[in-house]
């Protein structure tokens, strides 16, 4: 609640997101049942060793040093 008192929180987006979470869960819990079990379930190992090796090597990872095309820009505080 700090947050949106002080107009540090991106409401627009949150209420954006809230609203496609909840559906695209279900859709999504849908379309697993389309999928061959035994290919899903290595497609989704395969994810999960490179999520982990991301993780024990973020900090190896150079940071990207050019320069960004996209500005985001909060609005400003109703208060």
């Amino acid at each position: 609640m700090t947050f949106v008192k002080e107009g540090k929180a991106d409401l627009r987006s949150a209420f954006f997101f809230s609203l496609s979470s909840g559906p695209l869960s279900v859709v999504g819990a849908g379309l697993t049942s389309l999928f061959n079990p035994d290919v899903f379930r290595r497609a989704f190992g395969f994810f999960m060793l490179i999520m982990v090796m991301l993780l024990l090597f973020r900090n190896r990872i150079k940071p990207y040093k050019g320069k960004w095309r996209y500005v985001r820009r909060l609005p400003t505080p109703l208060v």
